[in-house]
């Protein structure tokens, strides 16, 4: 080699025909590729679905627990409310109730303390039902 000699150029690329280009992606197993996707799909979905029902099962057991609590305090409040009714048909609880509104009996005496307090006392006590 002299060294006027230019060294020798790099062969120059050949375009890549489509041809070729699809050959060499025809070595790649095709359906395996696409099975693999299918499959991963699949398990997303597979696990999209369980998290929806244990989401749901969550929700229903909490909603369920909320409803049994409602029902018990409905059950209390119907007991209270018919208590409070076998009370209002007895003689004695009509007795208490009069005197506690300033009624007094047929053969009693009126007596007025000057200084009384100004509360009424705890037999006259209202209670709220529900």
């Amino acid at each position: 080699m002299s060294p006027t000699d230019s060294p020798t150029p790099a062969p120059a690329r050949r375009p890549v025909r489509l041809g070729r280009l699809w050959a060499q992606v025809g070595r790649i197993p095709l359906m395996a590729v696409m099975l693999s996707v299918l499959c991963g799909l699949g398990i997303v979905q597979t696990l999209v679905h369980i998290g929806t029902g244990v989401q749901r099962s969550v929700t229903w057991r909490q909603e369920a627990q909320a409803t049994q609590a409602e029902n018990a305090r409905l059950r209390q409040d119907i007991q209270i409310l018919n208590d409070a009714k076998v009370q209002l048909n007895s003689p004695q609880y009509l007795e208490q109730l009069a005197r506690c509104w300033g009624y007094v009996g047929q053969g009693e005496k009126v007596l007025v303390v000057e200084d009384a307090p100004a509360t009424v006392g705890s037999n006259c006590d209202e209670y709220r039902l529900p």
